[in-house]
């Protein structure tokens, strides 16, 4: 750290000529510049040149083996690198780009457990209590609105039974057809409901009529009114074979492809809960931010979204309300994939390095997984850059009155962490190009703070020796 003061002040007192020779380091914090987050997102891309540079070598090492879609790698609440690869529909060559819709398959699971928690927090809904409280006809008695959302109801796939039963076929069927057919028929469990885990898209299909039994909207009625509008995901939509879109939004949503043929929709793209929630990486980004930052139900309830379910034995199980989770070598993982139409998604927040990776791809190729595991590991792996990158976007982001504190508990968190030198100087170059001196000057401060020395008492140190 001496060498890189020795390095570092020269360099800032030339470029910053208004710096005075006499500040507390708290009246520095009392004077910071606040960003936009334009700005602290370029920041973000000016620190993490080299860690881009490494997300652009896996990217074109791994989506080469047939990736078509887009990506999208986060960390610490700045977006670090995006790309678009491939044609939106092979038939007319069209390209995707930012604006490309994709069917995010059972990846739209959390906008249905999102939806079913929005209600239980106005209180109308109990996730103990059963189903058929919300639904009396089912004859399921012993099914709870919280084995619905773990996945431990015992309720079977409705993909096989619908395609038997369903007789209209020039009418698509909704959730209540569904419904209709598992009262009707009088559908059998497969297992005791809580006694184990077992996947189940029937179940989500069912949250969502219990949704629009409550709300009485529709359900991509009351996900667009209380989730995507609030949240300004402008592109984010859910699309079945019963709701039809504008030609705008129509010219922008991609086709599933099998190969380069493209699949057309089925009956059973009719229910939706499970499925049907079409978005970019652009909005689902503003998604991860607003799970970030608890916009829409208490810390309480949403934490509870990240936690694992339990059979009645009081066994985990690895899923929480529309989240599979799993310890990645890098900590906590909340996730969700997506398969369906020729479709296929990735949606990862890794809780303890503050990263989230989506990835959302338009064929059946075989390469997402391994680009999306690529991804993860070089952004993940740079655990001291992530230590260097909370310090100074604390500085240049946070209220002058709690900054200092909150630079004091990172370094109390991390304390076995070192800071990254020259990620610490690309950031005063980038302020002072940028002409925010006084941000400029605070890592400045910070630097000798952390060497232990008095900025106040020795402003020559870089120019000695």
């Amino acid at each position: 750290m001496k060498k890189f003061l020795q390095i570092l002040i020269p360099l800032v007192l030339f470029g910053v000529m208004i710096f005075e020779s006499h500040y507390t380091l708290s009246a520095v914090f009392s004077r910071i510049e606040l960003f936009s987050d334009n700005d602290l997102d370029a920041l973000a891309k000016t620190i993490n040149s080299d860690l881009i540079q490494r997300l652009d070598s896996a990217y074109d090492k791994l989506a080469i083996a047939g990736f078509s879609g887009s990506v999208l790698v986060a960390r610490n609440g700045h977006v670090l690198f995006t790309r678009n690869t491939g044609f939106a529909n092979y038939n007319t060559l069209q390209d995707i780009n930012e604006n490309s819709v994709f069917q995010l398959a059972s990846a739209s699971k959390q906008f249905t457990a999102m939806s079913v928690l929005l209600l239980s927090k106005e209180g109308k809904i109990d996730l103990d209590a059963s189903v058929t409280h919300y639904i009396p006809e089912l004859p399921y008695t012993n099914v709870t609105i919280r084995n619905l959302l773990n996945h431990t109801s015992g309720l079977p796939d409705y993909l096989g039974f619908l395609t038997r039963y369903w007789r209209d076929k020039g009418v698509n069927p909704t959730n209540e057809d569904v419904v209709g057919i598992m009262a009707d028929k009088k559908i059998r469990l497969r297992f005791k409901p809580g006694s184990r885990f077992v996947y189940s898209n029937t179940g989500y299909v069912v949250l969502a009529a219990v949704v629009e039994r409550i709300s009485g909207l529709t359900f991509p009625q009351f996900a667009k009114k209380n989730i995507f509008e609030p949240l300004g995901m402008t592109h984010t939509f859910i699309h079945t074979t019963t709701v039809s879109v504008d030609s705008t939004t129509n010219n922008a949503m991609v086709s599933g492809h099998h190969g380069h043929n493209v699949i057309s929709m089925t009956i059973c793209d009719g229910p939706v809960g499970d499925k049907g929630v079409y978005s970019t990486v652009e909005d689902l980004y503003k998604w991860d931010q607003a799970l970030e930052h608890y916009k829409l139900i208490p810390i309480q309830m949403q934490d509870a979204a990240f936690e694992a379910g339990h059979t009645n034995s009081g066994a985990e199980v690895p899923y929480g309300f529309g989240y599979r989770l799993r310890i990645s070598p890098w900590g906590r993982l909340v996730y969700h994939n997506g398969l369906w139409g020729g479709f296929k998604s990735s949606f990862l927040r890794y809780v303890d390095t503050q990263t989230t990776v989506i990835a959302l791809n338009n064929n059946n190729s075989r390469a997402l997984h391994p680009l999306v595991e690529g991804l993860s590991k070089v952004v993940n792996e740079a655990q001291k850059d992530r230590v260097t990158e909370d310090i100074i976007f604390t500085l240049v982001k946070s209220n002058p009155e709690t900054v200092s504190e909150k630079i004091q508990a990172i370094l109390r968190t991390n304390a076995s962490s070192q800071i990254n030198e020259k990620k610490l100087r690309w950031a005063i170059d980038y302020l002072n190009i940028t002409k925010k001196t006084q941000s400029a000057k605070n890592l400045v401060m910070l630097a000798y703070k952390l060497q232990g020395k008095d900025y106040n008492s020795d402003i020559s140190i870089g120019m000695k020796n």
